[in-house]
């Protein structure tokens, strides 16, 4: 396989291919802003990477560091070395690693699962830094007849290899003691209105490297709010979509028709159906399969408590289930305020700490660039999101635009 001479070509290999694709890449490609791209992305450093932002978490890296990073993460490197940058980036359909994956063994696990704290990185010890190479220059030295099934062996061989160190790895870290939390704790207190003035001077005087770990932990810990929320509105959306059926088979069934309860165990078997469809066909992700799964057990429920209340009547039955739906609503209300109020209790600090420093403008565009923080913004208004953006990504292109004019 010819290795690719640019991260953008590489993806761009990868996608027109629909299968993989690798560069060796030198300080002699700038390294991108915040962006996320349709395929994944496993990142290898050499050397010379210092600090990179995943989705919110922030990262130092070391040489023999490898990041795992899907098609919906964002994610950039915040500082490296000008003098040195070497890394190896393997771009990935996500549809053809699902292709090759098996009933037993899903090759998408080390993209898909974020069950750790710090979910995206992986230290290679120096024995799998060499396996590591090996497969990267067996790609490389693969040519002639065969060569697409070299290439297609060697990346399955690459790809077990990868998901079993990840797997020991997160493994070995639900195995480990609780360590000191640093600043973890201190996030949740921020984000439920409570400021330490000791905490605002400690970051003061503190390191960048630190300070960007604390932006990174808020980021983080707001999305994790957002992405539920995103959750909760998406079940929601097809829970409704299942009642609105039941009210339309109840309404034209005569009197002789099936209970109302047998038309919402009919309709959640259906559901059910659809699920399996989508999965089996490749038509839905883990998200949209659990959301599935969410809404058929909501579906069980409701026809195991209808059947305890003997609720035998259309009027009665849809005015019970109106009323489960509406305990939802409310419960995703209170989910959307409470993510608003931790929103502005993150402004808040970030402003007493931070005053109008980078850290806001990192803030503002991890905001920007994450995918559940974008959807929740479009229903909550922020006045300072808004602000800050206008003002701070403003003057930091500003900065930008001056410092190229004074190449």
């Amino acid at each position: 396989m010819k290795e690719c001479i640019s991260c953008k070509e590489s993806m761009r290999q990868c996608m027109d291919t629909h299968t993989f694709a690798f560069a060796h890449l030198y300080n002699d490609e700038k390294a991108m802003d915040m962006h996320i791209h349709d395929c994944y992305e496993i990142y290898y450093s050499i050397s010379g990477g210092k600090q990179f932002l995943i989705d919110n978490y922030f990262y130092d890296i070391s040489d023999g560091d490898i990041f795992l990073i899907n098609q919906f993460e964002s994610h950039y490197l915040t500082q490296i070395d000008q003098q040195k940058h070497e890394r190896i980036i393997l771009s990935i359909d996500p549809e053809y690693l699902k292709q090759i994956s098996t009933e037993k063994t899903d090759l998408n696990h080390c993209f898909q699962f974020r069950g750790t704290d710090m979910p995206h990185q992986l230290h290679l010890s120096a024995e799998e830094q060499t396996r590591f190479i090996y497969f990267i220059h067996k790609l490389r030295s693969n040519s002639g007849f065969g060569e697409d099934v070299l290439d297609r062996a060697t990346f399955l061989e690459l790809m077990v290899f990868l998901n079993n160190a990840f797997d020991k790895r997160c493994r070995s870290s639900a195995e480990e003691e609780p360590k000191t939390p640093g600043y973890h704790a201190q996030v949740d207190e921020i984000l439920s209105g409570t400021i330490r003035e000791e905490i605002c001077d400690k970051l003061d005087k503190a390191s960048f490297d630190e300070r960007m770990a604390v932006t990174g932990l808020l980021l983080a810990k707001l999305t994790d709010g957002f992405k539920a929320l995103k959750l909760m509105n998406a079940e929601m959306t097809l829970l409704m979509a299942q009642l609105k059926q039941f009210k339309k088979e109840s309404d034209g069934a005569d009197v002789h028709g099936p209970a109302p309860v047998m038309i919402l165990e009919s309709i959640g078997a259906e559901l059910e159906s659809i699920r399996i469809h989508k999965k089996e066909s490749g038509l839905s992700d883990r998200t949209q399969d659990r959301i599935y799964r969410k809404v058929k057990e909501a579906l069980e429920q409701y026809v195991q408590q209808m059947k305890a209340l003997s609720l035998q009547e259309k009027e009665d039955s849809w005015n019970w289930l109106r009323q489960q739906f509406m305990e939802k609503s409310d419960a995703y209300e209170e989910k959307k305020e409470s993510c608003g109020k931790q929103l502005e209790h993150a402004f808040d600090f970030m402003e007493a700490a931070f005053a109008n420093g980078q850290e806001l403008v990192i803030f503002v565009t991890g905001l920007n660039t994450g995918e559940a923080s974008v959807e929740f913004l479009k229903e909550y208004n922020c006045e300072r999101y808004y602000r800050y953006n206008r003002e701070l990504l403003f003057d930091d292109q500003e900065s930008r635009m001056k410092e190229v004019l004074e190449k």
